[in-house]
């Protein structure tokens, strides 16, 4: 199901201009942390949070070509 913006419109009901047309002048857009595929390195890998927790964070970590540069790095350190 798609929803058009007048669908939205009509759900908002009397707020909706107010709601839609909203700017916020209180964070600057600069100190926002987007999603994207590098979420994870970006907003919280330089905290102190521990790797499980990090690795559990990251929703590309279990599939894809991140999964598999994982497990070559792993394989390149069991060599080791």
């Amino acid at each position: 199901m798609t929803l058009q913006i007048a669908d939205i419109e009509a759900y908002l009901g009397e707020e909706s201009d107010s709601l839609l047309a909203h700017r916020c002048r209180t964070i600057p857009k600069e100190q926002l942390h987007l999603p994207g595929p590098d979420f994870v390195d970006r907003a919280v890998a330089l905290s102190d949070r521990p790797t499980p927790v990090l690795r559990n964070l990251d929703p590309a970590g279990g599939s894809g070509h991140r999964a598999l540069g994982r497990r070559v790095v792993c394989a390149e350190l069991d060599l080791l």
